[in-house]
């Protein structure tokens, strides 16, 4: 098995993921978010904070952010405004967390895992 593999049945917790479903421009020409409900999924996950060097090859803008490491049995994904995708988020020790970076590898089961790094997010005051 892979070593990431082993890492999320070692170490993994069940974590909830909440996908929200993407909006669309209604034919006023403006952007109208989805009405359907997020799908709420409990999967297992290996969460742990991100090293200086993780965070440098991140988007500069998040460098700064308090930044965890994933490693989920779970398909995780990013914003993508080609496809309108919005974020996955989780919380994580009573806190909201929205994907960042994904990658999704691919390599038949039980071995198929993502590794990904999620942002704190931060409450509104």
């Amino acid at each position: 098995m892979s070593e990431a593999t082993e890492n999320i049945k070692a170490f993994g917790q069940p974590i909830v993921v909440t996908r929200t479903a993407p909006g669309a421009y209604g034919d006023d020409g403006e952007w109208h978010p989805s009405v359907d409900p997020p799908v709420v999924t409990t999967t297992k996950a290996s969460i742990q904070p991100s090293s200086p060097k993780e965070r440098e090859l991140l988007p500069a803008a998040v460098q700064t952010e308090e930044i965890m490491k994933v490693f989920a049995t779970f398909a995780l994904r990013t914003d993508d405004e080609e496809s309108s995708t919005v974020a996955d988020t989780f919380a994580f020790k009573g806190r909201q967390y929205k994907i960042i970076a994904a990658n999704r590898y691919e390599m038949g089961t039980p071995l198929d895992h993502t590794k990904a790094f999620a942002a704190l997010i931060k409450e509104s005051a």
